[in-house]
């Protein structure tokens, strides 16, 4: 059965393809779940332009079982290297030549690489998987319509706990427990900052109670299927004055303004 995993790495094939490369070596842990699904923190995906696998340690030998059904996955136990392991992959492949991200793959990791698969020729690129991500399908939309749902249920659910009195970190609590309760996690580290602290645009939860008056400013997402949704809110502990209103409607009246600017073929 198709999946999204399925089209994605059906998108990187068309690209080999279409590109006259025997294959690409695909490193970043973002990239290799967009293709096959796999939620581990170490793996990597050979694709050429017909076929892929998954490598991965004996760690994730069951996970990359479960998970990877867009195309085979093999794991490497010790005294077996990582780079050995590769070699002995694009040996398989019969590969002699590989694209690698030139932006992801360090230069101790590239020339372990051509020490150990001679007959590799490891050609640094442009990482190609970013730009194929950036145009989602319906079924990547659906999905981060569901992580838009749940992040917008889990600001509500901490707005409606908003009193002068609870600190910034209880709030911030609130968000990791209504996410874990939802089978979820943030996809980001929240931002629960008040008052004086409101102004700070990536600041921490603080212990700083909240008193009747102060701007509170939220930014929260979720994480589902891997897809992350980012929703950020400004509220007013107690009630608004006419001079809350002032400026947040300049706030609001700026963020618009740049909204009607975002045309195609805008740059900037």
């Amino acid at each position: 059965m198709a999946t999204v995993t399925t089209n994605n790495l059906a998108k990187l094939q068309d690209h080999i393809s279409s590109r006259d490369l025997a294959a690409v070596l695909v490193t970043d842990m973002t990239n290799v779940r967009w293709l096959t699904g796999f939620s581990g923190s170490f793996a990597m995906v050979i694709a050429t332009g017909d076929d892929g696998l998954l490598l991965t340690d004996s760690r994730y030998r069951i996970q990359a079982a479960e998970q990877v059904k867009v195309c085979e996955s093999h794991a490497f136990s010790r005294p077996t290297t990582t780079t050995q392991f590769l070699a002995e992959q694009l040996r398989g492949f019969g590969i002699q030549q590989v694209g690698v991200d030139e932006d992801h793959v360090t230069l101790g990791q590239l020339r372990s690489w051509q020490a150990e698969a001679t007959d590799v020729d490891f050609v640094a690129q442009r990482d190609a998987c970013t730009d194929l991500r950036m145009i989602k399908s319906e079924a990547e939309l659906s999905i981060l319509r569901r992580a838009c749902d749940l992040a917008d249920r889990c600001m509500q659910h901490v707005v409606d706990r908003v009193a002068a009195g609870r600190t910034e970190r209880q709030l911030l609590m609130a968000i990791h427990q209504f996410l874990l309760e939802n089978n979820s996690a943030p996809s980001f580290e929240p931002i629960v900052v008040s008052g004086p602290r409101s102004a700070r645009p990536h600041g921490a939860a603080s212990d700083r109670k909240l008193e009747s008056g102060d701007f509170l400013t939220f930014d929260l997402g979720a994480v589902v299927d891997g897809y992350c949704s980012d929703i950020t809110r400004t509220v007013v502990v107690g009630k608004a004055t006419q001079r809350h209103r002032e400026v947040y409607e300049h706030v609001l009246a700026a963020e618009e303004a740049c909204i009607a600017q975002c045309v195609t073929g805008a740059e900037g």
